[in-house]
C-alpha cells in the first residue's frame, strides 16, 4: 500500500446506538497531512477499540472534544463557546501501532520506516484508518518482542490508569491498598499490571472466567462479582486507600464506597463533566460539573470520609515515559482477548459494547507476519 491522496477509514457520519448504521468504511477518505513540524504520518498496522470509542458513536464528547480541538488551533470563536458540535465525518480510535511514513521538519527522534506504538490525542483524527498523524511526543519505538497487534493494546489503557491516579493527587503508591472494580477489561488488565509494578496491593472484581488471568497479571485478591458474598469478600481485604471504579458508574458501585478508609479516593472513570460540556457548553457545563461533584461528595465525605472524583485520560509526558519503560521491562504486558480484521471493525465495536471483556479488543489493518 503506497501513499496517495486517499485512504480507507472507518468513519461516523451521524450519531446513534446502532454501530452498523452509523460507523461506515469510507474508501475515499482524504489522506491526513502533517500540519506541524513536530508531527509524524503513521501507516497504521494495528489499533484497538476502547470504551470511549463506543460512547463517541452515541455522541459522547461531540461538543466537548470540538472545544478542545478549536482551543488547540487557537480558535476561540463565539460559536465554539456556545456549544457548536463536532463536524462530520469523524474518525475514531486512540491506540496505534505502525510504521513511520513521513516526518515533520523538527522530528529528529524517528526516521521513515521506524516501527512505533503509542496513541492519538483527541485533537487529531483517530487511528481507525490506514494512516493517521500523531504528535512525536505520543509515540515510541516498538520493542521487537511485541507484535503490532500487541503493542496497539497497551498505551491508552495504561495512561488512563496513570492519569486518573496521579490527577487525584495520589503519590508514593507502594503498599497502598487498591480496590479495582471491573478489572478484566482493557483498562482494568493494564491498571492491575501498573499498580502491581509500583508495589501496590490490589483487590479486584471480575467474572469467574477471568479470576486466574487477573491473578497472573498481579492482583493479590480476585473476587467474583456474581458471588453472593462479593461485598463481604471485598470488605475482608479492606479498608482501601483508593477505589478505582471501571464497572460503569455509581449506580453499580455505590455500595463499595463504605469500604474505603478515611481519606480514600473513589475514582469514577466515566467523566460526567464531558456530558455537561456537551449539554450546556463550556461555561455552564463547567459550573454544573462543579455542582454535581460537590453534591456527590457531601454524603460520601460526611458518612465515610471518602472523596469521590471523576477521572479521565490525560496525555502526560511523564506518564507516557513511565508506561513505555514498564513495557520495555515487561512489567506491563499485552492482554488481548481477540484480534479482528480491518473489515470487521463493526464487529469489534459490537464486542466492546457488550462488555464483560477479558482483555483488549484489537483490530489489524496489516496482518502481523
Amino acid at each position: 500500500m503506497s501513499t496517495s491522496d486517499t485512504m480507507k477509514a472507518w468513519q461516523l457520519n451521524s450519531f446513534g446506538t446502532d454501530i452498523s448504521s452509523h460507523l461506515q468504511l469510507n474508501s475515499q477518505t482524504p489522506m491526513p497531512e502533517i500540519t506541524r513540524p513536530d508531527e509524524l504520518l503513521i501507516k497504521v498496522h494495528a489499533t484497538s477499540i476502547n470504551p470511549i470509542d463506543c460512547f463517541m458513536v452515541r455522541g459522547y464528547g461531540s461538543k466537548a472534544i470540538q472545544i478542545l480541538r478549536e482551543k488547540a488551533k487557537g480558535r476561540w470563536t463565539l460559536s465554539v463557546l456556545c456549544n457548536r458540535g463536532e463536524e462530520f465525518p469523524i474518525t475514531l480510535g486512540r491506540d496505534i501501532a505502525g510504521t513511520v511514513e513521513r516526518i515533520g521538519k523538527d522530528v529528529t527522534e524517528f526516521k521513515v520506516g521506524d516501527k512505533v506504538y503509542g496513541f492519538v490525542v483527541v485533537t487529531h483524527k483517530g487511528s481507525h484508518a490506514e494512516y493517521t498523524v500523531v504528535d512525536k511526543n505520543w509515540v515510541h519505538l516498538k520493542p521487537d518482542f511485541l507484535k503490532f497487534s500487541e503493542a496497539a493494546s497497551i498505551t491508552f489503557g495504561a495512561l488512563t490508569t496513570w492519569s486518573v491516579i496521579r490527577n487525584a493527587g495520589l503519590t508514593d503508591l507502594k503498599d497502598k491498598n487498591f480496590l479495582v472494580l471491573g478489572g478484566s477489561g482493557g483498562v482494568g488488565t493494564v491498571a492491575i499490571q501498573y499498580l502491581s509494578s509500583i508495589g501496590a496491593k490490589i483487590t479486584t472484581t471480575c467474572s469467574a472466567t477471568s479470576l486466574a488471568t487477573l491473578l497472573e497479571l498481579g492482583a493479590d485478591f480476585v473476587v467474583d462479582y456474581k458471588s453472593d458474598d462479593v461485598e463481604k469478600e471485598v470488605e475482608s481485604h479492606g479498608p482501601y486507600d483508593c477505589i478505582l471504579d471501571l464497572s460503569g458508574g455509581l449506580e453499580k458501585s455505590a455500595n463499595f464506597i463504605k469500604y474505603g478508609r478515611r481519606g480514600c479516593q473513589f475514582i469514577l472513570l466515566n467523566f460526567h463533566g464531558i456530558h455537561n460540556l456537551d449539554n450546556y457548553g463550556l461555561v455552564l457545563g463547567g459550573l454544573k460539573t462543579g455542582w454535581d461533584l460537590a453534591s456527590l461528595n457531601v454524603n460520601s465525605k460526611l458518612r465515610h470520609g471518602v472523596t469521590i472524583r471523576w477521572g479521565m485520560f490525560t496525555p502526560h509526558l511523564d506518564g507516557f515515559k513511565e508506561i513505555v519503560d514498564l513495557v520495555q521491562q515487561k512489567k506491563i504486558k499485552p492482554n488481548v482477548e481477540q484480534v479482528y480484521k480491518f473489515s470487521e471493525m463493526q464487529q469489534a465495536y459490537e464486542r466492546v459494547q457488550k462488555g464483560h471483556l477479558r482483555g483488549k479488543i484489537v483490530v489489524e489493518i496489516i496482518e502481523d507476519k
